[in-house]
């Protein structure tokens, strides 16, 4: 008879046993689950071998023919050696299907590796859709932001602000400059103008007098560095109709007649002698482009209304600019300057006298215009043509 301590050995024995079988049990399950997942790859690369790559692959076209010529080659022993009809019939059978499968598979991993090669351009066109209508959308922040920029800084009371904005326009780009002309011309934007509110007509003229320097100095520039005539003059027709068509209808008739019976100050009138400056610029540099593309007499069509209103003004104020900008458009169409040519080079070139080329460009202008289009006579003393 055992002792309790014996006992006690026996038990602690069996426990560690059965322990160890628990163990041992569950690394055989480790060891086979690591063999199916190990033998799963396998037979997954296997078969990502056999699908993607049959082209290296060639040995069960290779087989099958060397056991086909094995077999074939056994009529040339005896003939008791020969082989059995249908045993060269299944040798060249699994040949034929080694080939038809082999072929198969070079066509698919042709069609594969074609689609794939195609989605790589696909992809890239996508890509730049998406960058295309990123920078689209960062323009228009951008147009967005410059808009702002120079409603301020036209709108400042700073003098110099507004003639640095001046500059800056002149150099930007052509679209934004356009889209420019078209708001800030825009004829719903004119307002009826009383005494009382004189002030922000000269505020609204000068602010649009930077905008016309801006255009002129543009078109200027472009003219001047070599670009086609004619289609600087497509692009600058509609601008200048604009402007023309607002000074007309709007601002530079209201402050011709509104400045009649109202002192301003110095720095009002000087708003004022700014805008009917670049007005007057304007139909210079409008007459010299129109020339140089044959298009004057859409040019004097275009003006038709302008200087409708004029004539019809009995008595005008802002007389001494008026009549400075007149006459050097009306010097301008006696002398026809090209695009590039400096202010005066013509006349003094000529000889001919100051009066002479102001009467000349008058009756051109009566010309373009019609003689019976307007009151030449009340047009004659405004200008101070002698």
């Amino acid at each position: 008879m055992s002792s309790p301590f014996q006992q006690s050995l026996e038990q602690q024995l069996d426990a560690l046993q059965e322990e160890n079988r628990l163990l041992r049990g569950e690394l055989d399950r480790i060891e086979q689950r690591a063999e199916a997942v190990k033998e799963a790859r396998k037979r997954l690369v296997r078969g990502t071998w056999r699908i993607l790559v049959p082209l290296l692959d060639r040995q069960k076209v290779v087989r099958s023919f060397a056991k086909l010529a094995e077999t074939s080659s056994n009529f040339a022993g005896p003939m008791s050696g020969w082989p059995a009809r249908e045993e060269v019939l299944a040798d060249a059978r699994d040949f034929l299907e080694s080939c038809v499968r082999f072929v198969i598979r070079r066509r698919t991993l042709m069609l594969l590796f074609s689609l794939f090669a195609a989605s790589i351009p696909a992809l890239q066109i996508w890509l730049v859709v998406q960058q295309n209508e990123i920078i689209d959308t960062q323009n228009r922040m951008i147009e967005e932001e410059q808009y702002r920029g120079v409603a301020e800084a036209l709108s400042s009371p700073d003098r110099n602000a507004r003639q640095l904005s001046g500059v800056l326009l002149a150099n930007t780009r052509l679209e934004f400059l356009d889209k420019l002309v078209v708001e800030v011309f825009e004829p719903s934007l004119s307002i009826a103008i009383d005494n009382e509110s004189l002030d922000k007509l000269v505020g609204d003229a000068d602010f649009r007098a930077y905008v016309i320097r801006a255009v002129v100095r543009n078109f200027e520039q472009r003219g001047q560095s070599g670009e086609s005539l004619d289609d600087l003059y497509d692009q600058a027709r509609p601008m200048f109709q604009q402007i023309l068509r607002d000074a007309a209808e709007d601002r530079l008739i209201r402050l011709l007649r509104e400045g009649r019976d109202v002192e301003l100050s110095n720095e009002l009138r000087t708003r004022v002698d700014n805008y009917i400056f670049h007005v007057g610029r304007l139909l210079r540099v409008y007459g010299r482009l129109a020339r140089a593309v044959d298009e004057e007499q859409a040019f004097f069509t275009d003006l038709r209304p302008l200087f409708q209103r004029l004539a019809s003004l009995r008595g005008i104020g802002f007389t001494e600019v008026y009549q400075v900008a007149m006459q050097d458009f009306l010097l301008e169409l006696a002398m026809e300057p090209t695009l590039s040519a400096a202010p005066g080079e013509d006349l003094a070139a000529s000889g001919t006298s100051p009066e002479q080329a102001l009467r000349q460009g008058f009756e051109r202008l009566q010309k373009g215009l019609g003689e019976k289009a307007l009151n030449w006579g009340l047009l004659e003393k405004q200008i101070g043509v002698q």
